[in-house]
């Protein structure tokens, strides 16, 4: 009974421990890099610097990398941790296609996921599986 008892709250405390694990440690410092999100069009190259700002690059498919935009990026509790590009130009009309018209430049919320054993990213349209993945 002692046993069975020590047992259930030995795998709490390592579910507890697990699901903040999943969750990661956020700061500026973890943040700062280059991320880089692949389209079925093209790819978005994203680089958060420590003095708070961003730069954008995009490039269609089978084109180099041009700059798109520089803002400010800060991270805000809205729902939990969220990284916010001040100011960001969106190249995906939300369904997986290139943006058709330009519109004014917006705050882009975008959701900071890291496991222990993978690197920090962040999901631009988790149902078709688009994400910034760190990879510097």
């Amino acid at each position: 009974m002692i046993v069975n008892r020590a047992t259930r709250v030995f795998k709490k405390i390592w579910a507890v421990i697990f699901v903040l694990g999943c969750q990661g440690a956020f700061d500026s410092n973890t943040l700062i890099g280059i991320y880089l999100a692949e389209y079925p069009y093209g790819t978005e190259q994203l680089v958060l610097n420590s003095d708070g700002t961003y730069q954008q690059l995009f490039a269609p498919t089978g084109q180099s990398l041009q700059v798109i935009n520089i803002g400010r990026w800060e991270v805000r509790e809205l729902e939990g941790r969220k990284l916010v590009l001040r100011d960001a130009v969106f190249v995906d009309n939300g369904f997986g296609e290139p943006a058709k018209t330009k519109t004014a430049p917006r705050d882009w919320l975008l959701q900071m996921k890291k496991s222990p054993w993978g690197p920090l990213r962040l999901p631009v349209n988790e149902d078709l599986g688009i994400q910034f993945s760190k990879i510097n």
